[in-house]
């Protein structure tokens, strides 16, 4: 069954919101004018050529879905305080809370997602929604950045003990998969991701715990393998991360949206195969209140700076303590791409909601080098027990011990 549609709303929407049980299967829907979803207090509602708005337990499956102006499918409640027809407005997402546990549910699989203006997929808020064996490609065809945050072959907030699986997603002009605004509890594992234009997965600003597993990441045009800011509590596992034009796995401190403890702690990166990446394998954030505890251990590491089959030294090294993040889009934050050193750390916390009890800055003696004693733990072993390590410092102090 084939349904065109070049109407300005979503071509298959409900009237009635929070519909449940229904079926969708072997459709394909194209070609529709919709709008640019862009939740929150004063934007519009996400708004995808198939859109389940607020519903549950739907089964959408062997469905082509394709050259949406917007979003191809959205899969969450919507918006913020999008008013639709018949329907009161939502809270603000970011301030009330709201029971995820009515909304999702659903079992997306087996389709063909591509060639939609902004993303293939959306969600905003749900819980225990599956997204299996989909080809996810070539979305965000119109190339749209900041401040239309839903860019990405998959972008998810809120998307609560979720299993993404299986999935082709290939050749997107942004993110392979997004991840955003807490996804306690959600896997992600056996997907292959290929030649997205950023990063294939990004994880922001979230607390876990969240599994990155057995998948097959490479070939990133200007991103990482697996980028986050303002997360924790992440284990990245069992991951083939190859040939990424930046780091394979990027995990930094960027906003003061979160509170201290969730800054960028307990991340585990364990039995990985990092092969390849141009400008390092792994970097993680210098040891301090909001990152501790984290481990990188048992990962193949090989071929730093080039393709394993191409190029010649000298190579980054491996492992790099980075205190930078990739945070342009956050320009009422941090502008530009600020450095993360002791004194934007500092007043970015002063303004959150919870302040750090001491911050304890150095100035190294080199730009890069060995971890300095003052990283080290009471035993004297170094933070993270790697071979090939480099710090990356600004000239400026860096904050590089933990307050105790």
């Amino acid at each position: 069954m084939t349904w065109k549609s070049a109407h300005a709303t979503p071509s298959s929407p409900p009237l009635q919101r929070g519909l449940g049980y229904l079926i969708l299967r072997g459709l394909t829907i194209e070609h529709g004018a919709n709008h640019f979803g862009c939740w929150g207090v004063n934007n519009w509602g996400q708004c995808g050529l198939l859109s389940t708005r607020g519903g549950h337990h739907w089964t959408i499956e062997n469905c082509i879905i394709r050259h949406a102006k917007g979003a191809g499918i959205d899969c969450g409640i919507e918006g913020a305080k999008e008013k639709a027809e018949g329907g009161p407005p939502f809270p603000d997402l970011e301030h009330a809370t709201v029971d995820w546990t009515v909304v999702g549910h659903h079992l997306i699989q087996n389709n063909h997602i591509s060639d939609n203006g902004l993303c293939g997929i959306c969600g905003l808020g749900q819980t225990g929604t599956q997204l299996l064996y989909n080809h996810i490609e070539r979305n965000n065809a119109l190339g749209w950045t900041s401040p239309w945050w839903e860019f990405g072959g998959a972008k998810f907030h809120y998307f609560f003990d979720g299993r993404i699986e299986g999935n082709l997603i290939r050749d997107n002009e942004a993110h392979g998969l997004w991840l955003d605004c807490q996804f306690k509890g959600t896997r992600v594992t056996r997907n292959v991701i290929l030649n997205n234009l950023w990063s294939g997965i990004n994880l922001e600003y979230a607390r876990g715990p969240v599994l990155v597993d057995h998948n097959i990441i490479a070939l990133t045009r200007q991103g990482d393998g697996i980028y986050g800011h303002d997360v924790s509590e992440m284990t990245i596992a069992h991951n083939l991360l190859y040939a990424n034009s930046n780091f394979g796995v990027w995990l930094a401190y960027c906003t003061n949206r979160v509170p201290v403890e969730d800054a960028g702690s307990d991340h585990r990166i364990l039995n990985n195969m990092i092969l390849g990446n141009k400008i390092g394998a792994v970097s993680l954030s210098l040891p301090w209140l909001g990152s501790k505890n984290n481990l990188s251990e048992h990962n193949l590491l090989m071929g730093s700076g080039q393709n394993l089959d191409e190029g010649s030294g000298p190579f980054p090294p491996f492992f790099q303590i980075n205190n930078k993040s990739h945070c342009a889009q956050f320009a009422h934050v941090c502008p530009g791409d600020e450095v993360q050193d002791a004194e934007t750390v500092t007043r970015h916390l002063e303004n959150s909601w919870r302040k750090p009890r001491s911050l304890t800055p150095c100035v190294p003696t080199s730009r890069t080098g060995i971890v300095p004693s003052s990283s080290l733990g009471k035993s004297g072993r170094p933070f993270w027990a790697v071979t090939a390590i480099a710090v990356v410092f600004p000239s400026s102090g860096t904050v590089c011990k933990a307050a105790t």
